[in-house]
């Protein structure tokens, strides 16, 4: 088996492994960079444009994926590199930059990492997006450095490496619920502690993790317990959303495990169950039915201590997006 077809083979998940290694490489570069960096990357260029016998085009430099490395070292107003930059090169987006060779060094140790899984990600839209930073820092910066440079292109495919990885991660939970067994299960949306794999598997042993839910035309608010803080709870508004994981969770684990662990049977109770619907993102589903847990208590403002902070930790873990972090810790009581 070939190496494409191999890759073809890839799940979801190890597609966002791969990308998670990416990111930690590019990270690791970018926090080590220094003058014996920049050296090695220019000499690997160097040894490769040797190896391939390319030419000694003094403007050309590396050429990958339909992205060319055009030398702006003679600025951007130059008569080649502007015609170039205006007509392109064949069906090639030019990339002018003022150290071709570092940035051709660059963008083949970017390479290294990811051609394990390029056949699941747009590979041209990859090294685009280094065409497009390169000419942007040309543009915009007059006196580049060699750090500079380098830095902003490797934030930049962390960025985007971190956005497919979301993506690939979504994905992943819902091929594991392709394969789950649904009887004697209840899907149920947390949106507070639970969301943090640790605590949910502390009250539910078997529950499985689907992925990343909103609860629409609602907002996440805090009941009122004293001096101590409240806990999380969902009130309706129109407009609003609340976001959350989507559990599939064993009917005896809901009575034995959630139900205590919410209160739900305390006199008076703490929580009341509700079935709602929420939508399961990545999916066209909107009209999920899932259990949800809301306070039986009125409406407070600041959580018990380090509450809030689990919830963001869960919410992360999950790689949960789009969520306002500010709103959430708004009820985070100062001392």
């Amino acid at each position: 088996m070939d190496d494409e077809n191999f890759m073809e083979s890839f799940k979801a998940k190890d597609v966002c492994y791969y990308l998670d290694c990416h990111i930690k490489d590019l990270s690791k570069l970018k926090n080590s960079l220094d003058e014996k960096i920049y050296e090695n990357l220019e000499k690997n260029w160097e040894q490769y444009a040797y190896e391939q016998r390319l030419g000694r085009d003094e403007y050309l430099a590396l050429r990958i994926a339909k992205v060319q490395v055009i030398n702006a070292e003679k600025g951007l107003n130059n008569k080649f590199v502007k015609q170039t930059i205006t007509g392109g090169i064949g069906y090639d987006e030019p990339c002018p930059t003022r150290y071709p060779k570092l940035l051709s060094g660059l963008i083949m140790r970017m390479h290294e990492e990811f051609e394990y899984y390029f056949v699941h990600v747009n590979k041209y839209l990859f090294y685009d997006r280094v065409a497009q930073t390169s000419y942007q820092l040309e543009k915009k910066t007059r006196n580049l450095t060699k750090f500079d440079m380098c830095s902003k292109i490797l934030t930049e495919q962390i960025k985007l490496l971190t956005v497919w990885k979301q993506d690939f991660a979504n994905a992943s939970h819902y091929e594991r619920f392709d394969h789950i067994k649904t009887e004697g299960m209840i899907m149920y949306f947390a949106y507070g502690a639970n969301c943090l794999q640790e605590k949910m598997m502390e009250r539910c042993p078997n529950a499985r993790r689907i992925g990343e839910a909103v609860l629409y035309n609602h907002k996440f608010i805090i009941d009122e317990r004293g001096n101590d803080g409240g806990c999380a709870s969902v009130k309706k508004e129109e407009g609003s959303e609340v976001r959350g994981i989507a559990w599939l969770v064993p009917d005896n684990e809901i009575r034995y495990g959630l139900d205590k662990a919410e209160g739900v049977n305390m006199t008076p109770p703490a929580y009341k169950k509700q079935m709602m619907k929420i939508h399961i993102l990545g999916t066209n589903n909107f009209n999920s039915e899932a259990l949800v847990y809301i306070s039986c208590r009125k409406e407070g403002f600041y959580a018990r201590n380090n509450y809030i902070e689990k919830i963001l930790e869960g919410l992360k873990e999950n790689f949960v997006q789009e969520f306002d972090e500010t709103s959430y810790r708004k009820h985070i009581k100062l001392s």
